[in-house]
Protein backbone atom coordinates (compact mmCIF):
# COMPACT_ATOMS: atom_id res chain seq x y z
CA UNK A 1 0.00 0.00 0.00
CA UNK A 2 1.78 3.47 -0.74
CA UNK A 3 2.06 6.33 1.68
CA UNK A 4 -1.13 8.30 0.02
CA UNK A 5 -3.46 5.57 0.10
CA UNK A 6 -2.51 4.86 3.26
CA UNK A 7 -2.88 8.46 4.73
CA UNK A 8 -6.18 8.70 3.39
CA UNK A 9 -7.01 5.13 4.67
CA UNK A 10 -5.86 6.64 8.41
CA UNK A 11 -7.88 9.71 7.71
CA UNK A 12 -10.81 7.97 7.04
CA UNK A 13 -10.34 5.61 10.13
CA UNK A 14 -9.93 8.78 12.25
CA UNK A 15 -13.30 10.85 11.08
CA UNK A 16 -15.44 7.44 11.55
CA UNK A 17 -13.95 6.18 14.30
CA UNK A 18 -15.06 7.17 18.07
CA UNK A 19 -13.59 6.21 21.29
CA UNK A 20 -16.16 4.24 22.98
CA UNK A 21 -16.29 2.91 26.97
CA UNK A 22 -17.04 -0.20 26.96
CA UNK A 23 -19.97 -2.05 25.14
CA UNK A 24 -21.38 0.55 22.71
CA UNK A 25 -25.17 0.00 23.60
CA UNK A 26 -24.98 0.82 27.30
CA UNK A 27 -22.84 3.46 26.52
CA UNK A 28 -25.54 5.34 23.78
CA UNK A 29 -28.68 4.77 25.94
CA UNK A 30 -26.87 6.65 29.09
CA UNK A 31 -25.71 9.53 26.98
CA UNK A 32 -29.22 9.51 25.06
CA UNK A 33 -30.26 10.53 28.94
CA UNK A 34 -27.56 12.41 29.61
CA UNK A 35 -28.37 14.55 26.74
CA UNK A 36 -31.84 14.55 27.72
CA UNK A 37 -31.37 15.28 30.80
CA UNK A 38 -28.70 18.09 29.73
CA UNK A 39 -31.73 19.98 27.22
CA UNK A 40 -34.20 19.59 29.96
CA UNK A 41 -31.64 21.73 32.28
CA UNK A 42 -32.53 19.42 35.19
CA UNK A 43 -32.66 15.73 36.72
CA UNK A 44 -36.39 14.31 35.44
CA UNK A 45 -38.95 12.83 37.67
CA UNK A 46 -39.47 10.39 35.24
CA UNK A 47 -37.70 8.89 32.47
CA UNK A 48 -39.19 6.72 29.27
CA UNK A 49 -37.39 5.03 27.05
CA UNK A 50 -38.31 3.39 23.51
CA UNK A 51 -35.43 1.03 22.13
CA UNK A 52 -35.13 -1.52 19.23
CA UNK A 53 -34.69 -4.59 19.96
CA UNK A 54 -31.41 -5.05 19.34
CA UNK A 55 -30.79 -2.46 21.57
CA UNK A 56 -32.57 -4.08 24.50
CA UNK A 57 -30.80 -7.56 23.76
CA UNK A 58 -27.57 -5.83 23.98
CA UNK A 59 -28.16 -3.77 26.91
CA UNK A 60 -29.47 -6.86 29.11
CA UNK A 61 -26.46 -8.94 28.20
CA UNK A 62 -23.60 -6.31 29.32
CA UNK A 63 -22.41 -4.79 32.40
CA UNK A 64 -22.93 -1.69 32.15
CA UNK A 65 -19.53 0.46 32.94
CA UNK A 66 -19.14 2.49 36.54
CA UNK A 67 -22.42 1.01 37.59
CA UNK A 68 -21.07 -1.22 40.16
CA UNK A 69 -21.64 -4.52 38.03
CA UNK A 70 -25.25 -4.23 36.99
CA UNK A 71 -26.94 -4.15 33.63
CA UNK A 72 -29.86 -3.26 31.85
CA UNK A 73 -31.45 -0.14 30.49
CA UNK A 74 -32.95 1.20 33.66
CA UNK A 75 -29.33 0.78 34.82
CA UNK A 76 -27.70 2.94 31.87
CA UNK A 77 -30.47 5.59 31.61
CA UNK A 78 -30.32 6.28 35.32
CA UNK A 79 -26.61 6.63 35.47
CA UNK A 80 -26.39 8.55 32.28
CA UNK A 81 -29.00 11.02 34.04
CA UNK A 82 -27.92 11.66 36.77
CA UNK A 83 -24.29 11.18 36.30
CA UNK A 84 -23.11 11.74 33.01
CA UNK A 85 -21.65 14.28 30.98
CA UNK A 86 -23.50 14.26 27.61
CA UNK A 87 -20.09 16.46 26.57
CA UNK A 88 -18.20 13.56 26.21
CA UNK A 89 -20.46 11.90 24.45
CA UNK A 90 -19.63 8.32 24.40
CA UNK A 91 -17.73 8.36 27.35
CA UNK A 92 -20.41 9.60 28.88
CA UNK A 93 -20.17 7.75 32.32
CA UNK A 94 -16.26 7.60 32.69
CA UNK A 95 -16.08 10.01 34.74
CA UNK A 96 -18.49 8.52 37.49
CA UNK A 97 -17.54 8.29 41.16
CA UNK A 98 -17.83 5.61 43.54
CA UNK A 99 -20.16 7.29 45.46
CA UNK A 100 -22.49 8.21 42.66
CA UNK A 101 -22.55 4.13 41.88
CA UNK A 102 -23.73 3.59 45.51
CA UNK A 103 -26.18 6.19 45.04
CA UNK A 104 -27.46 4.01 41.80
CA UNK A 105 -29.35 2.12 43.89
CA UNK A 106 -31.36 4.71 45.73
CA UNK A 107 -32.62 5.91 42.28
CA UNK A 108 -33.42 2.44 40.99
CA UNK A 109 -35.70 1.75 43.64
CA UNK A 110 -37.69 5.12 43.17
CA UNK A 111 -38.34 3.03 39.92
CA UNK A 112 -38.37 6.74 37.91
CA UNK A 113 -37.44 4.91 34.22
CA UNK A 114 -39.53 2.66 31.98
CA UNK A 115 -37.98 1.15 29.59
CA UNK A 116 -40.56 -0.08 25.92
CA UNK A 117 -39.54 -2.23 22.59
CA UNK A 118 -40.09 0.31 19.72
CA UNK A 119 -41.05 -1.80 16.84
CA UNK A 120 -40.40 -1.21 13.27
CA UNK A 121 -37.05 0.42 13.70
CA UNK A 122 -33.65 -0.22 12.55
CA UNK A 123 -31.16 -2.33 14.96
CA UNK A 124 -30.02 1.30 16.05
CA UNK A 125 -32.62 3.12 17.63
CA UNK A 126 -32.91 5.35 21.23
CA UNK A 127 -35.48 7.30 22.10
CA UNK A 128 -35.14 8.65 25.52
CA UNK A 129 -37.92 11.08 26.69
CA UNK A 130 -37.69 12.86 30.30
CA UNK A 131 -39.40 14.86 32.23
CA UNK A 132 -40.00 17.04 35.46
CA UNK A 133 -43.15 19.08 35.93
CA UNK A 134 -44.84 20.06 33.13
CA UNK A 135 -41.24 20.48 31.40
CA UNK A 136 -40.23 17.73 29.05
CA UNK A 137 -37.21 16.86 26.45
CA UNK A 138 -36.89 14.62 23.83
CA UNK A 139 -33.77 12.95 22.39
CA UNK A 140 -33.29 10.39 19.69
CA UNK A 141 -30.79 8.47 18.35
CA UNK A 142 -31.19 6.56 15.06
CA UNK A 143 -28.13 5.21 13.10
CA UNK A 144 -26.18 7.95 12.73
CA UNK A 145 -28.71 10.54 13.50
CA UNK A 146 -28.81 12.24 17.00
CA UNK A 147 -31.43 14.98 17.47
CA UNK A 148 -32.88 16.38 20.70
CA UNK A 149 -35.98 18.58 21.48
CA UNK A 150 -36.20 20.95 24.90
Amino acid sequence: MDKTVYNAFVELLGSELRLAMGCTEPIAVAYAAAKAREVLGQFPERIEMYCSGNIIKNVKAVTVPNSGGRRGLEVASILGAAFGDASLELEVISRVKDEEIARLQKLLDKDICHCHLETGKDNLYIRTEVFHGADSALVEIAENTPTSHG
